[in-house]
């Protein structure tokens, strides 16, 4: 919601299109990652080194995402 409300109704597709893509291409570079992740890590089981990974890069997606709609401001009405 976040990355179409501010654009016109011409471009919400286009918006769309590009969270999908950027989620669907997160999902796939994240599971060819986390494997090698788990296998380099020594002194650690490699699963929980994979899993302590995703788990960072989510919080750190988080608080991008929080930062943004933070920035945003609230209550901005678009002209029609």
């Amino acid at each position: 919601m976040l990355a179409s409300r501010e654009l016109s109704d011409g471009d919400q597709g286009l918006a769309g299109g590009v969270v999908n893509t950027s989620r669907q291409m997160g999902a796939a570079v994240g599971a060819a990652l986390l494997p090698a992740v788990a296998g380099s890590i020594s002194g650690v089981s490699g699963d929980r080194a994979a899993m302590l990974a995703a788990t960072v890069a989510a919080l750190a997606a988080t608080a991008v995402s929080w930062h943004a709609a933070r920035q945003a401001p609230h209550g901005a009405v678009r002209s029609a």
